[in-house]
């Protein structure tokens, strides 16, 4: 049983780690007569609105010294990343670790890594999410494997899946607007602070009829809600300036407080306090606690 839920625990992370689901899950009768799910010794999960598997996870009769052997497809994006790129530095990470898997996927041999025991195996793919996220750049990645950032790919798969969209397709005329905005402003009026109004605005002007509330404390006070980026402005690009899955819509406390990394939220939406906010001062702000109310845009799986 305990082995049952380590296992249950490692799929779980592997669907949050590709943003997919598992696609084979056995069956088995239990003591009730009823079909209930098994993990057998293995299962698939999907990359999310792909038909591709992203990997296959398996336990059980592998090579000497693996618990855990995990295949990754030569075909998976993680986030903006193509899958040359990805299979570049799984196959680096297997050099490193000198762990080849020897459960293997597809007819090109999907590369395959080893694990001697869960805890090392939760921690890669903790690196896969965050990789997926964009929260960890993949050269620096590469970089601490030894491998250079303009590295050539060679033996790119002539048949790739269309990449992932960066926005969802009703947010798109966001980023037309503002480029055609952008766009009108001549070499003097093309400042910074100039091109990041026009985007806040925009985006402030949409979050506002779509959601209408802050997303934690529900303060639904137009003229005080603001715009807060999880990933900052300055360091991102167009797509991901007006990517609804990168705004929150904040009461000004909330948002300032996110903003110097005072507050984060988990992956379940709960608040959480930076130790540098004590607890007089959380409850002095009403926020002793709070979860993030995600709307329709937001990711926070």
């Amino acid at each position: 049983m305990a082995q049952d839920a380590e296992r249950e625990n490692i799929v779980y992370e592997a669907e949050r780690a590709f943003g997919g689901k598992r696609r084979l899950v056995r069956m088995k009768e239990g003591a009730d007569g009823e079909r209930h799910p098994r993990l057998a010794h293995g299962v698939e999960v999907r990359a999310d609105g792909s038909s591709r598997d992203a990997c296959s996870l398996f336990w059980g009769q592998l090579a000497q010294g693996h618990l855990y052997e995990l295949a990754i497809s030569r075909y998976v994006r993680l986030g903006q990343h193509s899958p040359a790129r990805v299979v570049e530095w799984v196959e680096a990470e297997i050099a490193v670790s000198g762990r080849p898997g020897h459960k293997h996927r597809g007819t090109e041999s999907w590369p395959t890594l080893g694990f001697a025991d869960s805890a090392t195996l939760l921690t890669f793919l903790d690196k896969v999410k965050r990789i997926r996220r964009g929260q960890v750049p993949l050269d620096s990645v590469l970089a601490e494997l030894g491998v250079a950032s303009n590295t050539e790919i060679k033996g790119e798969p002539e048949e790739l899946p269309p990449p992932a969209p960066v926005l969802p397709e009703d947010a798109d005329f966001l980023l037309d607007e503002y480029r055609a905005r952008v766009g009108k402003l001549n070499s003097t009026e093309a400042l910074r602070d100039a091109k990041q109004r026009i985007g806040q605005d925009l985006l402030r002007d949409h979050l506002l009829t779509a959601v209408g509330c802050c997303q934690v404390t529900g303060l639904r006070v137009h003229e005080l809600l603001r715009v807060s980026h999880i990933r900052r402005w300055a360091n991102s690009t167009d797509e991901q300036r007006l990517s609804l899955a990168n705004v929150l819509l904040l009461a000004p406390h909330l948002d300032a407080l996110f903003d110097r990394g005072f507050v984060t939220f988990d992956d379940d939406g709960s608040l959480v306090f930076s130790s540098l906010l004590d607890t007089q001062s959380q409850q002095c702000l009403g926020l002793a606690s709070g979860r993030l109310k995600p709307s329709r845009y937001t990711e926070v799986s």
